[in-house]
């Protein structure tokens, strides 16, 4: 409808005889015309606030002619500084949705920056639009500013955090790195209670679980993740226990790097055989704790007394750390056979299992492994 530029200097006055016109022209709200479009996407953009009442349109047409008169970025600023217009919030709505922006990805203070904004206005907008249309924008960078911004100011709320780790967009891959980043940059208390391991801070913890279980992050702790695994075993050998998934994943992964922990490990290791600091088995905490002994090659400890009797003894006659002895033959079989003589405590423990009426799994092994009850 309009050739030019020049319409940009139309006074409100004029603009609104001509609205007031096209209305006329055009009673059918859904059956709207290009230069209904038009006409809307020029009023919007050079007189904000004269839309009020209309309805808000979304269309693929609308973005389409807004550009012409205006930038993606005066397009995004203008929506911020007006954020009850109905005529540029639909034109804002049109480009995100559609997917249309011009060449110029660029505004001041970064786009990522403006999106919990914008959001919070446009609820019909959904998290993986704004990562679609930076990649359409051909936004792939942060600013400078948006670098110096924390990762939970920019994506305020898990929603982001999750669509940011679905998303294949370059400007998700970017925010990635930020809050890898950050993490490893946290002290353990942002996270969680270094002492008791219950979580004090949602956004961070969250945050730190999705990426670990994104495989993500191998090591977010640096050094402090052993800090973290320590005192976890230390929680299970003193009897106690926590609920902290993250720690549970960083043991995991603190398990297959060992030798990055195995001094700590062999330091629990001695306190739970001397009884020392309030570390000792029981059936709750050997099923936790069995494989990090085994790493330790606890068989091979010179004192095999002291094994039967804190580590076999207290547990031996339970049904379900009979399963894990079972499944782990090879590392208790020679401390059942090294301690005979060695050890009264666990040998009442087999002598009693022996001596019970009836057949299970475990007792048919001992009696094969000790070819017959043991001596008292």
């Amino acid at each position: 409808m309009f050739k030019e530029k020049e319409v940009l200097s139309l006074t409100p006055t004029y603009t609104e005889s001509i609205w007031q016109a096209m209305k006329h022209d055009h009673p059918n709200p859904n059956n709207f015309t290009s230069e209904y479009y038009e006409l809307f996407a020029l009023i919007a953009i050079t007189h904000p606030g004269h839309l009020q009442g209309e309805q808000l349109i979304s269309s693929k047409e609308l973005a389409n002619k807004a550009l012409f008169y205006a930038s993606t970025k005066q397009i995004i600023e203008l929506s911020l500084s007006h954020t009850n217009d109905i005529g540029i919030r639909g034109i804002l709505v049109s480009s995100i949705l559609n997917k249309i922006a011009d060449n110029e990805p660029h505004i001041d203070g970064g786009f990522v920056s403006k999106w919990a904004s914008i959001k919070s206005y446009n609820t019909d907008l959904s998290y993986s639009h704004f990562f679609e249309f930076a990649e359409t924008w051909n936004y792939i960078s942060l600013s400078e500013e948006e670098i110096g911004t924390s990762i939970n100011t920019l994506l305020p709320s898990m929603e982001w955090i999750d669509e940011m780790l679905e998303s294949e967009t370059q400007i998700a891959k970017e925010l990635t790195t930020k809050a890898i980043e950050e993490i490893k940059g946290l002290e353990i208390n942002n996270m969680f209670n270094a002492q008791t391991l219950v979580p004090s801070n949602s956004y961070w913890y969250n945050l730190l679980l999705q990426l670990i279980n994104k495989d993500l992050i191998k090591n977010p702790l640096g050094d402090k993740q052993n800090t973290a695994v320590v005192k976890g075993l230390t929680i299970y050998a003193q009897n106690n226990t926590f609920t902290n998934p993250v720690v549970s994943k960083l043991m995991d992964i603190a398990y297959e790097d060992y030798t990055s922990i195995a001094s700590q490990v062999n330091d629990i290791r001695r306190s739970i055989l001397s009884r020392q600091n309030n570390m000792r088995i029981t059936p709750t905490n050997f099923p936790k704790l069995h494989k990090w002994l085994e790493k330790s090659e606890i068989e091979k400890v010179d004192n095999i007394g002291d094994v039967a009797d804190t580590v076999l003894a207290p547990i031996v006659d339970n049904a379900d750390c009979q399963k894990i002895i079972l499944d782990n033959k090879n590392v208790y079989e020679g401390i059942i056979e090294r301690s005979q003589g060695h050890s009264s405590a666990l040998q009442a423990k087999l002598k009693a299992i022996l001596d019970k009426e009836g057949e299970n799994e475990f007792k048919s092994y001992l009696i094969r492994l000790l070819n017959d009850k043991p001596k008292t």
